[in-house]
């Protein structure tokens, strides 16, 4: 469970935070489990394979490396968001080792199980799977990569040598000692493979992201290996903090989201603000970025007038206000987790916080010299979807194009008003000045933008259907050859009906193939099963990463959560019960398939811990059916497991690259659909029994 966490997390940071990490990790882990867990299957180990965990630790490791690796080894752009197509060879390389040594681990040490095996192996991986997550949400994601892989291998070599007090004490020492210069040297390697310019002067692998900041001025701010602030930088935060603030006649309460970054809290303070709440949902950016950048912003961050917030922006909406201007400064919505400050809802809450006469300001990574392609749909996307929250939007060209949205916008059609405003401030800039503001409202090229943004039809971008999560990642990856983004972008136009029609079509091979005998009955019921429960857990994932934002470090706990579940699936099934009672659970997935998908989830995220082992409880009754059927004893475990393992990274391909393409709701009716169509096969079979 660790080394499966690392390499998610290790995904998606090489995938600059997108969830699309969560289907090449989990399909190649889980399709290598389940070859694993075939090829060893009716065997029995002599005595090596009790040492096989500590192997999945050290391939795990050699995994991290090659993720790390991938710019290097793909001749990829230097912080290019999504090298997914580039480096297609990578991600199977990097996790399959791993992935086979613990398949192979299953099966043999399921042949030194008596009783029913089937059920009591899986309840026991899962147990073990519920420590290791929790171990590494809570203890491990913080110390980062490196510690979390060493101290794991050195508890498992100390348990391995418990009988030898002295070495297990000296294997322990060793770890933690190395510790430390596996951190250092980790970060130094990465950081000379991703091609970034410039000496590597401070990082940091927080609960959230991995930052890395270089040496000389102006400092090149990376988060997850890409760019996302440069300090000093007047001529692009400052000019550009400068005019917001001039958006407003009295900005006097002001909530602004990832301005922290770009160093622009100075420049907002001096507009004589009242109160400016910053948002960061990393605390460690408040801790780590004025040491990084230097006193200036260390003092405007300890102004009494400063609010600092580390929370999730969606409840620090909720909670605060009335605002007079609200700034979202965060980057382009390229994930699910990016995406959240981009929806509906969240808007329809900033409107609803907003004092009279309040506006809200949506930084863009879009330029308005060419509104076609990605960048022109991310714009009218954005633009559709304030205008479901609020009654004007306006659009300010530039080399990134602000989005202004409020009840009147009247005052922003001429830059008198703007200029009225500046000199009254008594504010001196160098930079920043009041000839400088017609150019930046230049009607020529405001005009055409707002006509654009009028004219183009374009859907909203809600929790549930995120479609703005594309076209922004094809923007970001624009720099390289975006052909993924631009794959699932022609995935996305042909609608919900692409995801129906492919699970009619695997429902039917797996109820036909069930149909041939038992054996088959019970690898096909099996494959089904974890290709569902592997669709209910990144649905679930998906909801609370698009409203919590936190799977980065919490993906262990979430993992552990759905453990637990099979554990005790498996362990109910382990006391007895008829099999085809055990094979109605395959029922009850379908219907939580439909929960998961229903706003539920996305509107109560605290109920997704609970759904999560209620979905695991459920497949671990079903597979101890379905391997009952696929033969007897270690032989059927291993028979079963492999199956479902392989549906189970058939279901995180399918499902990871999906989700932000036809959205939660449709493919969520097509998995059901799909357990289904495979149920019966099961049921016909248990009734021979």
């Amino acid at each position: 469970m660790v080394a499966e966490a690392v390499l998610v997390r290790e995904g998606m940071s090489a995938f600059a935070g997108s969830e699309l990490a969560w289907a090449l990790v989990l399909s190649a882990w889980l399709a290598g489990v389940g070859a694993g867990a075939w090829l060893a299957a009716g065997r029995r180990g002599t005595g090596w394979d009790r040492w096989l965990a500590l192997v999945v630790v050290f391939l795990a490791a050699a995994g991290v490396l090659l993720l790390r690796a991938i710019p290097a080894l793909a001749g990829i752009t230097a912080g290019e968001t999504a090298p997914g197509w580039h480096a297609f060879w990578v991600w199977p390389v990097a996790v399959l080792p791993a992935a086979l040594a613990g398949g192979v681990a299953f099966s043999l040490l399921a042949g030194r199980l008596r009783g029913r095996v089937p059920a009591r192996a899986y309840a026991a991986e899962a147990a073990g799977a519920l420590l290791g997550g929790l171990v590494f949400t809570f203890l491990l994601a913080g110390a980062g990569t490196a510690v979390a892989l060493v101290s794991t291998a050195g508890l498992l070599g100390a348990f391995r040598l418990r009988h030898r007090p002295a070495a297990a004490v000296a294997v322990i020492v060793l770890a933690a000692g190395a510790c430390l210069p596996a951190r250092t040297g980790l970060e130094r390697l990465s950081w000379r493979w991703s091609g970034h310019p410039g000496q590597l002067a401070s990082w940091a692998e927080t609960r959230r992201q991995r930052l890395e900041m270089t040496a000389g001025e102006p400092h090149a701010l990376y988060a997850d290996g890409r760019l996302v602030a440069s300090w000093p930088d007047p001529w692009g935060t400052g000019v550009r903090a400068h005019l917001m603030m001039l958006f407003h006649p009295h900005p006097a309460r002001i909530l602004a989201v990832g301005a922290v970054f770009g160093g622009a809290v100075p420049l907002l303070l001096d507009h004589r603000v009242d109160r400016l709440d910053l948002v960061e949902e990393d605390p460690a950016v408040f801790r780590l970025i004025p040491q990084w950048y230097g006193p200036s912003l260390e003092r405007s961050l300890a102004d009494p007038r400063v609010n600092r917030l580390a929370r999730d922006p969606l409840t620090a909406a909720r909670d605060g206000g009335p605002w007079d201007l609200v700034l979202l400064l965060d980057p382009d919505p390229v994930s699910l987790r990016r995406n959240r400050t981009r929806t509906v809802e969240f808007f329809r809450v900033l409107a609803g916080r907003l004092a009279p006469g309040g506006r809200v300001v949506v930084a863009t990574s879009v330029p308005d010299t060419y509104l076609g392609g990605a960048g022109g749909r991310l714009l009218a996307i954005l633009s559709a979807t304030l205008r479901r929250a609020f009654p004007e939007v306006t659009g300010i060209p530039g080399e990134q194009v602000l989005l202004v949205a409020g009840a009147s916008l009247d005052d922003l059609a001429s830059p008198r008003a703007l200029v009225e405003r500046w000199n009254a401030t008594g504010l001196r800039d160098p930079v920043f000045g009041p000839d400088l503001i017609p150019v930046l409202l230049d009607p020529g090229r405001a005009g055409p933008l707002n006509r654009f943004l009028a004219g183009e039809e374009a859907p909203a971008d809600r929790t549930v259907r995120p479609v703005a999560v594309l076209p922004a990642m094809a923007l970001a990856e624009g720099r390289g050859a975006p052909r993924l983004a631009s794959w699932l972008e022609r995935l996305q136009q042909m609608g919900p009906r692409f995801a129906g029609g492919l699970a009619i079509l695997v429902g039917v091979l797996i109820a036909g193939t069930g149909l041939r005998s038992r054996r088959a009955a019970g690898e096909a019921a099996a494959f089904a099963l974890g290709l569902a429960s592997m669709g209910v857990f990144v649905l679930l994932l998906g909801a609370w990463q698009s409203t919590r934002g936190s799977v980065f470090a919490e993906i262990g706990a979430l993992t552990a959560a759905f453990m637990a579940g099979i554990g005790s699936g498996g362990l109910v099934a382990a006391r007895g019960g008829r099999r085809r009672e055990r094979g109605l659970s395959f029922m009850g997935l379908a219907v939580l398939l439909l929960v998961a998908g229903l706003p539920l989830p996305f509107a109560v995220p605290l109920v997704i811990p609970f759904l999560l082992p209620v979905a695991g409880l459920l497949t671990g009754l079903a597979f101890s059916a379905a391997a009952g059927l696929a033969g007897e004893g270690s032989e059927g475990a291993g028979r079963g497991f492999a199956a479902d393992e392989i549906g189970a990274a058939l279901g995180a391909l399918v499902c990871g690259l999906l989700l932000p393409v036809v959205g939660s709701i449709p493919l969520a009716l097509s998995l059901a659909v799909l357990v289904a169509l495979a149920a019966p096969a099961v049921f016909r079979h248990a009734r021979s029994r």
